[in-house]
């Protein structure tokens, strides 16, 4: 006997209340851990940010609120395009590198990019 059927269009609305709610959670994080470049960017922007990290999930196998944080620190360490620029060649190798863990790559690049930002 089931007590409960979920359906489709049930869970695509629980979906889309944890990404809002994931995106407001990223935004306050970006703001705390980045607070000078936060100060010259509109709400929008911030939150543009956010999406576009949530946009990268896919294509580097990351779906964890901690590695979509992660990408977030190395969006605002390395520039919000790092992964297309030839300069970062180095942090796209290893987030490519998928023998390691989705969790693994983003915090060893992070650590790598704070190191290289000096933030240490």
């Amino acid at each position: 006997m089931r007590l409960w059927t979920i359906r489709t269009e049930q869970l695509a609305a629980l979906q889309g209340i944890y990404e809002q709610r994931l995106v407001d959670r990223a935004v306050k994080y970006v703001r705390r851990q980045h607070p000078r470049a936060c100060a010259s960017l509109a709400e929008s922007a911030i939150r543009a940010s956010v999406e576009t990290a949530l946009g990268k999930r896919e294509a580097f196998r990351f779906d964890s609120e901690e590695t979509v944080l992660a990408w977030l620190d190395l969006m605002y360490l390395l520039g919000f395009g790092f992964d297309d620029d030839p300069r970062c060649a180095w942090a796209r190798e290893r987030l490519a590198d998928f023998t390691l863990g989705a969790r693994t790559r983003l915090l060893l690049t992070v650590e790598d990019a704070r190191e290289r930002a000096g933030q240490r």
